[in-house]
């Protein structure tokens, strides 16, 4: 069906004469109205209109009746929103209207499915298509069909409604042709509001050595422009924030329109990271005996505070540095920065030269006929190898002093060692006295068991001991080489083999150790009760056991001594005690055995009713209960466990089994009571008026208890006592509750009530002369009346109504009848007319904004009464109208009428037509790459959604894409509508479009050894401002035209970055792969042994050498000849650690270098006197060994006397024994002495003793 009329206004009234169509329309008049409506032209996101179409005249071309209104959304509508409203009532019953999605009729006349919308149907539910429509036509209708709707969030989206109507023969079941041309009316032009939208809000985190940040970028969404930025203090700043210069915090973007009156806002929260600054590199050398400094003091430039040292292999140091601790290296200074700031480093290289040592003047006694004495080993301290010997007359000397052939008295010798700068020379001396020396052997150290043989001490002591000499007991006393455990002491058995003065006798002493055997007790025998839980000890059970063994569970599996009866198994379980070698181990078993533990089952109570039958009490007693047991009841009375109630007595019932040691008897206990059951009483009846006074139901019972309660026919709780006046008819219920195990007991009383006769209150009620209609007196009564009463006036009877024109004013009497007991009801309605008030007709209408101003009253038809107030759709009272300013809605004029009369109102449905507007003329400048720019959002001022764009490129949704669509001017026209067609608004946007910068960059060398200074350079194109770079490494800077960076770790990396020109475009580049830097190749090698003796200084060398590396050897920092495995001879062969060093060198020249430490050690070595005068005379007054080769602080020196004791102890290897015990008072008997030195060797673990003998001569 085409029906071409379109009724373009959103408020729209048509009346019978002022539309035109054919002569075969049906419909011929409406009205179709929106509440809101749309301001300038716009409903908002999200508002919900309610729209009104009301059918007031249709015509039956060819008995169409009128059968369905359908509702047509445009796309800016939120279609799942639309809600029908309640549908019309039939004009001409029976059927119905109601909302359908789709109806297609079944007449042959049918133009196929409609909807959705208002069909009508008078046949079966749901299938109006196969019926009739509403008979009726003329001109006074009123099928009103409302709906509410919710606008959709697309801005710029179509939001017209659009209705149809139809006859039975379109979409029902008539199948004679009719309705042609019927109007579609269609809303007025209204679209979804754009407002300008602020983007979301973020966080960023900024460095302030960065270059300035466009903010609006920083923003997520699409941000409209031409917002404004207001800082942390609130003040506006620009959109370019300079991290220099700029504070953190929250950054506000506000953007705002006139028209649509929106604003947006997003917050940017900024946080600046200060970059942080490492110092310049450095290098210094030092002296190992220096004063300790700071690290960072060493450093160039001004280094900031808080950084963290490491050594060239990232292993942390302290950031003071103590040259007497420290290494010699490159310590590296690293400042961390949060992001985007980049970490910062400086290296300062230290070289710690050793400081040289001398050690102190010292002394050596020797004897003539002893061997070569190390004069090293006379300097006391810690003197540094390598130095030079001189004579008292200067001339070099060798190291080592041989008495053989020497003269007797005191030589004077110099040590002298030179340091490394800035480390100075330093000396010491040794004075040597050539002293003018049969042998015990070798001490030995022995361990016996309590219970071995007797032992012979003497072959102990070696094959070259001699015979004939004297042992001594720990102690001091006598003894013989014969040693018996368990009889002869343990301890220190000294052999003494006297010499001729001055050499010293010998002795050598046998330290013997006597280890006790193990007991491990007697065998013992445990036997626990199966239900006990208490773990044992077993080690309790075993008579005379050592502590400390350990104990074997029955299945061989280790044990802790304890058995618990929960988790450990039955058996034999066996203690042993380990004997210290040579002493064997011992043992002894603990037998476990378990005994049942009988159970009669848990206590429990047992209430009984009297009434019950006889109970079983063993079944009270639970599961675990054992049967065979005995039965005792209460005062001990022998019972067969059976209860009778009302027979047996209540109280103890005891169930008990006897047990085996050590289980104990089991017993359980069943308490029994016995309760009376409750009566209630005889059921009762009682017959009572609703106007009655309250009742008490308890009397109604017979035989009943007191102490129930009451419960109403619907359940609710009752206090026993009804009013009639509010109480329910029904069974009233009198419960007794149950005792104990007796159940409750319930009595009934039957209530019947009859309801009281209520006439209403009396009323009075006047009716308006408008009001032809038939009027309800019972309706005007008060209160609540009753149905079926009778009317009388002046006492004669009348009916129900009282019908105006008819029946004169007065007072209406209305009367109802009890049922019994209750009696009889009255009362009174006073009827009056009142005078209706007229405001005329109203309608619709169109006004242009720019018209001249006019009195409303004009509007009117009819015979409206002067008088009356007109109110505006702001609800504004006026008088005249003004276009310019006037709103668009309902205008209304009201005069107020006489209670019970209400006003009367006239309502003219007025759209005000704004003048159109095209906003202001702009221009706007795009990157190439830039988003499609919205054209209206462009213009300046508040221009209208409905205009349309020409110029250069025909715009798509008035969008313009840089790239495609062709720079120029572009102008928006927007045409009047309504009253103001005719009237034209016309705007430009002028649009450039800047191409996307391509940069040429440059570089310097690109491959090369960490750390590695790539040097990058942006050559074209010129006008640049600005570019960002990504060093690959996870560095990135900014920098034009020139940038650098520094690689600090071997690999190879992209960079890419971009450039921005001053229109802002943003170029990139890439380079992969551009940069490759090595830290060199890999240094390894290994060392056959980590020293050698200074005997034979050799070590094999081994290297697996790499033919594209080059390699080179040292050795203390002097070239060394080799390659692949070779071997390294140590000359000279200084005693101590020697640095062994290999560079690998790759192709790009980057060196590392791996070193080792290999020690060249002295032997481990002792240079003993045997003899010494302590008599004053200046010579040989003190005994001390020299001991090379030794770490000073593993040395002992202790000396005894012929018993054994102790005479001298010392841990200094430069304290000698003066001859007095201890150092102190006088000194000792000339005798021969026994010494003992005892020493670890000063580079490696090697531990050694040594005994000797030594002559103190008087």
């Amino acid at each position: 069906m085409v029906k071409p009329y379109a009724l373009r206004n959103l408020l729209f009234a048509v009346s019978l004469g002022v539309f035109s169509a054919s002569a075969s329309a049906c419909l011929n008049a409406y009205t179709f109205t929106a509440s809101p409506l749309p301001v300038n032209g716009t409903y908002a996101c999200g508002q919900t209109v309610t729209f009104c179409f009301t059918v007031t005249s249709w015509t039956q071309q060819n008995s169409n009746w009128f059968h369905g209104v359908s509702v047509a959304l445009g796309p800016g509508w939120d279609a799942s929103t639309l809600t029908p409203g309640t549908p019309p009532p039939a004009c001409s019953p029976p059927g119905t209207w109601d909302w359908y999605n789709s109806v297609t009729g079944t007449a042959g006349t049918n133009i196929g499915p409609q909807g959705p919308g208002f069909f009508f149907n008078t046949g079966p539910p749901g299938v109006p298509g196969n019926n009739y429509g509403d008979n009726c036509s003329g001109s006074n209708l009123n099928w009103q069909f409302c709906w509410t709707v919710t606008a959709g969030c697309n801005g710029g989206a179509d939001l017209s409604v659009t209705v149809d109507t139809f006859g039975d023969s379109e979409t029902g079941g008539w199948s004679s042709q009719g309705c042609h041309n019927d109007p579609i009316p269609v809303s007025a032009p209204a679209v979804v509001e754009n407002c300008p939208v602020a983007g979301i809000g973020n966080s960023i985190d900024l460095c302030s050595s960065q270059a300035p940040v466009n903010l609006l970028t920083q923003l997520l969404g699409n941000p409209s422009p031409g917002g404004v930025w207001t800082g942390p203090g609130g003040t506006v700043v620009s959109a370019a924030l300079d991290p220099a210069t700029a504070i953190g915090g929250n950054y506000t973007y506000t953007v705002t329109s006139i028209q649509p009156p929106c604003s947006d806002a997003a917050t940017l929260n900024v946080t600046i990271n200060q970059q942080p600054v490492a110092g310049v590199d450095s290098s210094i050398t030092v002296c190992s005996n220096g004063a300790p400094f700071l690290l960072v003091n060493a450093l160039g430039g001004n280094p900031g505070p808080g950084g963290t040292w490491t050594t060239s292999g990232g292993v942390s140091v302290p950031a003071t540095f103590n040259p007497a601790t420290g290494s010699s290296g490159t310590y590296g200074y690293h400042l961390t920065a949060p992001a985007p700031c980049a970490w910062v480093n400086a290296f300062t290289t230290i070289t710690v030269n050793p400081a040289p040592s001398a050690g102190n003047n010292g002394v050596i006694n020797v004897c003539a006929t002893g061997s070569a004495v190390p004069l090293f080993s006379g300097l006391g301290g810690s003197a540094t190898g390598g130095g030079s010997w001189t004579d008292a007359d200067g001339n070099p000397v060798g190291a080592a002093f041989n008495p053989s052939g020497q003269p007797l008295g005191a030589q004077v010798f110099t040590y002298t060692v030179i340091g490394l700068p800035p480390c100075g020379t330093v000396s010491s001396t040794v004075t040597v006295n050539v002293i003018n020396q049969p042998n015990a052997g070798t001490g030995a150290t022995i361990t016996l068991c309590s219970t071995d043989a007797a032992v012979d001490l003497f072959p102990l002591l070696g094959t070259s001991a001699q015979p004939g000499g004297i042992w001594t007991a720990p102690g001091g006393g006598s003894a013989t080489n014969i040693f018996t455990p368990g009889t002869s002491a343990p301890g220190n058995y000294a052999y003494t083999v006297a010499g001729t003065a001055p050499c010293i006798s010998s002795v050598v002493l046998v330290h013997v150790t006597v280890n006790t055997a193990p007991n491990a007790g007697t065998n013992a025998v445990l036997n626990y009760c199966a239900s006990s839980t208490t773990p044992v000890a077993l080690f309790t059970l075993l008579s005379g056991a050592n502590a400390g063994g350990t104990w074997t569970a029955p299945n061989n599996t280790s044990s802790n001594g304890t058995f618990n009866p929960l988790l450990s198994e039955t058996g034999v379980f066996t203690y042993t005690v380990p004997g210290t070698a040579p002493c064997a181990s011992a043992s002894a078993t603990v037998t476990v055995n378990a005994v049942p533990q009988p159970s009669a089952g848990t206590n429990a109570s047992l209430q009984v009713c009297n009434s019950s039958a006889s109970v079983n009490l063993f079944s009270s007693l639970g599961s675990s209960a054992q049967s065979g047991g005995t039965w005792t009841g209460p005062g001990g009375v022998a019972s067969n466990g059976v209860y009778t109630p009302g027979i047996s007595p209540v109280g103890n019932y005891t169930y008990s089994i006897s047990a085996t040691a050590p289980c104990l008897a089991a017993t359980a206990v069943i308490t029994v009571s016995a309760f009376i059951p409750p009566d209630a009483g005889t059921d009762g009846s009682l017959l009572l008026c609703s106007s009655d006074a309250t009742t008490n139901l308890y009397p109604a019972l017979v035989g009943s208890s007191a102490g129930g309660t009451w419960t109403t026919p619907g359940g609710g709780s009752s206090n026993g006592s009804i009013n009639p006046a509010s109480a329910a008819s029904g069974s009233y219920s009198y419960t007794l509750p149950a005792n104990g195990p007796c159940p409750a007991d319930v009595a009934q009383v039957q209530v019947a009530i009859t309801p009281a006769p209520h006439a209403g209150t009396n009323a009075t009620h006047s009716l308006c002369s408008s009001n032809n209609a038939s009027y309800s007196l019972f309706t005007a009564l008060g209160g609540s009346p009753d149905a079926g009463g009778s009317w009388t006036t002046g006492g004669i009877a009348h009916g129900p109504n009282y019908i105006p024109g008819t029946d004169v004013p007065g007072v209406f009497t209305y009367t109802v009848q009890g049922g019994a007991p209750c009696g009889t009801a009255t009362a009174t309605v006073t009827m009056s007319v009142v005078q209706a008030a007229d405001a005329g007709t109203g309608g619709t209408a169109q006004i242009c904004a720019g018209s001249s101003a006019f009195n409303p009253g004009t509007w009117l038809t009819g015979n409206p009464q002067p008088g009356g107030v007109w109110t505006g759709p702001a609800g504004n009272t006026l008088t005249t109208v003004y276009p310019a300013t006037a709103l668009s809605g309902s205008y209304t004029y009201t005069v107020q009428g006489t209670a019970p009369c209400p006003a009367d109102q006239a309502v003219m449905l007025v759209t005000v037509n704004q003048l159109p507007n095209a906003g202001n003329d702009a221009s706007v400048s795009l990157c190439m790459d830039a988003n499609m720019l919205q054209m209206l959002g462009a213009l300046g001022g508040t221009p209208n959604l409905n205009g349309t764009w020409n110029g250069p490129s025909t715009l798509v949704g008035g969008m313009f894409m840089p790239g495609t669509d062709t720079p120029g001017v572009y102008t928006y026209t927007v045409p009047g509508s309504g009253a103001c067609a005719g009237i034209e608004s016309v705007a430009s946007v002028t649009v450039a479009v800047d191409p996307i910068p391509v940069p040429l960059v440059s570089f310097g060398p690109v491959h090369g050894c960490v750390p590695f200074s790539l040097q990058g350079h942006v050559v074209s194109p010129v006008g640049l401002v600005a570019a960002s770079w990504n060093f690959g490494d996870g560095y990135t800077g900014n920098g034009y035209p020139n940038a650098s960076h520094v690689y600090t770790a071997g690999g190879t990396y992209s960079v890419h970055g971009t450039v921005t020109d001053a229109a802002g475009c943003v170029g990139t580049f890439s380079f992969p792969g551009l940069v490759f830097t090595s830290q060199g190749p890999v240094a390894d090698f290994q060392l056959s042994a980590p020293s050698v003796g200074v005997e034979q200084p050799e070590v094999q060398v081994f290297h697996l050498e790499d033919p594209d590396v080059q390699y080179s050897w040292s050795l203390d920092g002097h070239t060394l000849t080799g390659s692949g495995n070779f071997t390294l001879t140590v000359d000279p062969a200084v005693i101590g650690y020697h640095l062994v060093c290999l560079t690998a060198t790759d192709s790009l020249d980057c060196p590392s270098e791996l070193c080792r430490n290999l020690l060249v050690d002295d032997n481990l070595g002792v240079y003993v006197p045997n003899a010494f005068s302590p008599d004053g005379d200046g010579n040989n007054e003190v005994f001390l060994p020299v001991i090379i080769g030794y770490a000073p602080e593993t040395y002992e020196l202790d000396i005894f006397d012929r018993w054994g004791t102790t005479v001298f102890s010392s841990k200094d290897g430069h304290e000698a024994w003066n001859g007095a015990k201890n150092n102190n008072g006088a000194v000792l008997p000339q005798a021969v002495y026994v010494w003992r030195v005892t020493a670890r060797d000063q580079f490696t673990t090697e531990q050694r003793e040594w005994f000797g003998t030594v002559t103190l001569v008087k």
